[in-house]
């Protein structure tokens, strides 16, 4: 594509090179240009791509349904992270930057495992991404909390929630002498990140056992 008295235009001839790696491709476009190519070569070459080209500058056709665009087109893409590892509520908890999480215990006692809807999970990881480009406290900063409303703090002491990162793993949370502390250093998104990670608890808690403690299921 180039660009010509600030409209964008398809350039009559196109080599290139996928930026992933692999093969050569052959822009569709030299079908309706004049490329420096012979007309045997040209004929020959219509031939075989017509079909294909047709299909990529056409993807709908009346009565058919347009092409969906792929899942990982939506998806908000992990930076300098790859996981979360939440120790609390009697349970290990890991969280990948894939939206999958493994526990290691539910409310039913068992393992269980699961995956965040895109929805849910674009939000979460742009908080991540923001907080892991945010510098962290020199030293926690640690405040009360209700005990009896934060399954993340149930234990009373020894919760964590700590990311690894290119850097190493660095702790963001934990309760400390029955302390809620932290090391995130912007307010706004120490408050919002805490919010997802309790909410990791309470869904890894439910995992395939959505209705609570003493049941089996």
């Amino acid at each position: 594509v180039r660009a010509q008295n600030g409209v964008a235009q398809a350039a009559p001839f196109s080599i290139s090179r996928p930026q992933s790696g692999g093969g050569w491709h052959l822009g569709c476009n030299l079908l309706r240009g004049d490329g420096i190519m012979t007309k045997p070569n040209a004929l020959l070459l219509a031939a075989l791509l017509l079909s294909g080209c047709e299909s990529a500058n056409n993807p709908g056709q009346p009565g058919q349904a347009p092409h969906e665009a792929p899942v990982a087109d939506d998806l908000v893409y992990p930076e300098g992270w790859t996981q979360v590892l939440i120790q609390a509520n009697s349970a290990n908890t890991t969280l990948d930057n894939a939206g999958h999480f493994y526990t290691s215990r539910n409310a039913c006692g068992a393992e269980a495992a699961g995956v965040y809807a895109v929805v849910d999970w674009n939000p979460y990881i742009r908080l991540i991404n923001q907080v892991v480009a945010t510098p962290a406290l020199a030293q926690p900063l640690c405040g009360d909390y209700e005990w009896n409303t934060l399954k993340f703090a149930y234990n009373g002491n020894g919760s964590t929630a700590v990311i690894n990162t290119a850097q190493g793993p660095r702790t963001l949370y934990e309760i400390r002498n029955y302390q809620l502390c932290t090391t995130v250093s912007d307010v706004k998104l120490d408050k919002a990140l805490f919010q997802q990670i309790e909410g990791s608890v309470n869904r890894a808690d439910k995992e395939d056992c959505p209705n609570g403690w003493g049941s089996d299921h």
